[in-house]
């Protein structure tokens, strides 16, 4: 149901969606993302130390997460993310001032407190917008090429960021401090508000928290995790598809250098990866089958075929791989916006990116422990099987 209240953009559909794109496109053109690690590395500090500020890192976002969400449903959306844009910019900006280790920390948690309040309040304010003008039915192709547009932004950046990197660290740094900025003059420019007040259905009786349809957002998102046991079905299979991408995508390079390729090679073949990943957001919603958790456990097979491989044959399951964890992330997301009731649609993204961010720690350890005794390929191998393992409570759920 399109809500009476209308916003007064009169912006077309097509032409918001292609603003859109070029603002997810741009968002993740940041010339620092190849050489960061590089770079604080030069700076002295060394791996053990440079593990302990991913954690800060992840644990920023976590922090950050809800209270984020909740501030994402009572204040304008639109506003929300320019401030998330230039909260990430003065994480790059902190790094160039102050090139030391407690430096490196503070920037880590302005980037973790920006990617919080863009995570969520950014599928929120699309979904939303959609809606105000009848086209929601077009979300899973409009979010699906945005993310594509994403990935391919971050394709340029890993290919740009190396070759800046030539000038030294500062270039690349200076380079995402402004580009980082300037997408918060973007959305200003081209983004329209979601026109958010009255635009969402309210809960039915039957669904309606005791303490009303106007209790804060958090408790609204808790009572639909509560009660609905799609949400809790959805939100789980999210989290298993990007956590699963997302940590493993970390040591890939590690692992392609553990099969002997080289380094220019290994950048090349992780760019190829995220192109793998665009593709998989762009067919998605033009592909009837598999569905999102036959994508996920499919992807799992992939991956231990692809861990016990050769070399080369390592590298196509990992981009089939890529590809399916991305549509399954895309179907995942669709259908729990429509899932939702929509009165705390933002905080409900926060509380499963909150689960993301615990995950993605403790698959990092269990990888990068498996990876210490082992070796890289049987991490991997324990990666996709225990991938597929977690694919098994999701059956039950959906089931419930």
């Amino acid at each position: 149901m399109v809500s009476a209240l209308q916003t007064s953009d009169t912006t077309s559909p097509s032409a918001l969606a292609w603003r859109w794109y070029l603002v997810t496109f741009c968002r993740n053109l940041v010339l620092i993302y190849p050489v960061y690690a590089l770079m604080i590395s030069a700076a002295g500090v060394g791996a053990w130390g440079l593990a302990w500020l991913f954690v800060i890192w992840s644990l920023a976002a976590v922090t950050f997460q809800v209270p984020a969400g909740v501030i994402a449903d009572r204040f304008n959306r639109r506003h929300i993310l320019i401030g998330a844009s230039l909260i990430k910019s003065s994480g790059f900006l902190v790094w160039w001032l102050w090139p030391d280790y407690a430096g490196f920390a503070l920037g880590f948690v302005l980037w973790g407190a920006g990617s919080a309040f863009w995570s969520g309040t950014a599928e929120a304010w699309l979904y939303e917008v959609l809606q105000n003008r009848g086209q929601v039915v077009t979300y899973a192709r409009v979010y699906g090429r945005g993310r594509a547009a994403d990935n391919l932004g971050v394709v340029l950046a890993l290919a740009a960021g190396g070759a800046a990197a030539e000038w030294g660290f500062a270039v690349p740094l200076l380079a995402s401090i402004v580009s980082s900025a300037l997408i918060a003059l973007l959305i200003w420019v081209l983004l329209p508000d979601s026109g958010r007040t009255g635009t969402v259905q309210a809960l039915s009786e039957s669904q309606a928290p005791d303490d009303g349809v106007d209790a804060p957002p958090l408790h609204q998102a808790l009572h639909e995790f509560r009660v609905d046991a799609g949400v809790r079905y959805l939100a789980s299979g999210l989290i298993l598809a990007t956590v699963g991408y997302g940590v493993y995508e970390e040591y890939v390079p590690l692992v392609l250098e553990a099969y002997g390729f080289r380094v220019g090679l290994i950048g090349l073949l992780v760019a190829l990866c995220y192109l793998a990943r665009s593709f998989g957001m762009l067919v998605a919603p033009h592909v009837g089958i598999p569905g999102p958790l036959t994508s996920l456990a499919v992807s799992g097979i992939l991956l231990l075929l692809a861990a016990l491989a050769p070399a080369w044959w390592y590298v196509v399951g990992l981009g089939l791989f890529f590809v399916l964890t991305a549509m399954a992330e895309l179907r995942f997301m669709d259908a729990l916006q429509r899932q939702m009731s929509g009165k705390a649609r933002a905080t409900v993204v926060s509380l499963a990116a909150v689960g993301m961010e615990l995950g993605a720690v403790l698959l990092y350890l269990f990888i990068g422990g498996l990876a210490a005794a082992l070796g890289w390929h049987q991490a991997s191998v324990a990666t996709a099987l225990l991938l597929l393992i977690l694919v098994a409570p999701l059956v039950w759920l959906r089931r419930a």
